[in-house]
């Protein structure tokens, strides 16, 4: 099951932008525009390699492991788990998050070129492409019903993170209409209700 990513070609091209006036992309072309056209291409090639989000299927799991082990979905990995295809394998958060790390560590005190930002933004984007979805995580339970439907539908799982993001001490309860029904002739609201709330919590089971 593919996750769609939000960001778009120009967004990527302005975080470029933004990134070459401090790692020193000018020395090579003043802009982006005056780069070469193989050049733009590849660039616009590595904005294309962002967009490889899924969440892991069984099959890919167990091919994975075989060709792998878990060295770069993670020791923790299970089916269902967001994961990036980096265009060789399926690789986890924290191997991004390596990656990542070890580039800014790489482009400390030198000149970066225009692709080599391009690495480094493709690899943020996809960090933050975890960290939004991070919020329907924890470690305490299995998967849960609510990751399950996410999985099946971005537009579910972008209100429900939306929601979730919004519940704090102040706002410890926040809900979104999803519809109307008439049951028996009577008005009845479908809703997703996200609560801190003792008095609001139902059972589990």
């Amino acid at each position: 099951m593919e996750h769609q990513i939000k960001t778009t070609f120009e967004e990527f091209l302005n975080r470029i932008k933004e990134k070459a006036q401090g790692l020193g992309a000018h020395n090579y072309y003043d802009s982006y525009e005056e780069l070469p056209k193989e050049q733009k291409q590849t660039i616009k090639e590595k904005y294309e390699a962002v967009d490889q989000f899924c969440f892991m299927s069984q099959d890919e799991y167990e091919q994975q492991l075989a060709d792998y082990d878990d060295g770069y979905m993670g020791e923790d990995a299970k089916v269902g788990d967001l994961m990036w295809f980096d265009g060789e394998c399926l690789c986890c958060e924290s191997t991004v998050n390596g990656w990542f790390l070890q580039s800014l560590d790489e482009a400390n005190g030198c000149y970066l070129d225009w692709e080599q930002v391009a690495d480094l933004v493709k690899e943020l984007i996809v960090l933050e492409e975890f960290e939004h979805y991070q919020p329907l995580s924890n470690p305490d339970y299995d998967e849960q019903i609510m990751q399950k439907i996410a999985n099946e539908s971005a537009t579910f799982r972008n209100n429900l993170i939306g929601l979730v993001k919004d519940t704090d001490n102040e706002h410890p309860t926040n809900e979104m209409w999803l519809g109307t029904l008439n049951i028996n002739g009577k008005h009845t609201q479908v809703k997703i209700v996200v609560t801190q709330e003792i008095k609001n919590l139902i059972d589990e089971n």
